[in-house]
């Protein structure tokens, strides 16, 4: 949280300031009124004008932020179910199409492979060659 002159300037208390000084500025000060702010003059109506749009953005951040939250917590309620139906979509699209189709890859699903035979098996040669006996150290 930053400070400047000592002022906190969290959206929250800046926007009560904000609404502070507007309060006062529409209730105490004459719309005619003029101050000198920064080295321009303003009337108290525009000051109270300014002080509106200064509240503004702070306003929308606030509506978007309760408006994520709630994004959030309906998306992470809902990814059960989703995932779910994704997976059973998926099985069904295998059921259908079959597990080692092709096709399957324009889903996202990667076909089933047929199982790799080894060179030994296409041949008949089943035989195993005989292993060296390994030394132990005594």
């Amino acid at each position: 949280m930053s400070r400047k002159n000592g002022k906190h300037t969290n959206p929250s208390a800046l926007k009560a300031r904000l609404e502070t000084l507007h309060k006062g500025v529409t209730t105490v000060l004459a719309a005619s009124k003029k101050l000198e702010i920064s080295g321009q003059t303003f009337t108290a109506r525009e000051i109270a004008e300014r002080l509106l749009k200064l509240v503004a953005p702070i306003d929308a951040a606030e509506v978007a932020q309760v408006r994520a939250s709630q994004a959030v917590h309906e998306r992470d309620n809902e990814t059960p179910s989703t995932v779910q139906f994704v997976d059973d979509l998926e099985q069904a699209l295998k059921g259908s199409l079959g597990a080692s189709n092709a096709a399957l890859e324009h889903f996202g699903i990667p076909p089933k492979r047929p199982h790799a035979r080894r060179s030994s098996a296409k041949n008949g040669d089943d035989k195993k060659s005989p292993e060296k006996p390994t030394e132990r150290a005594a």
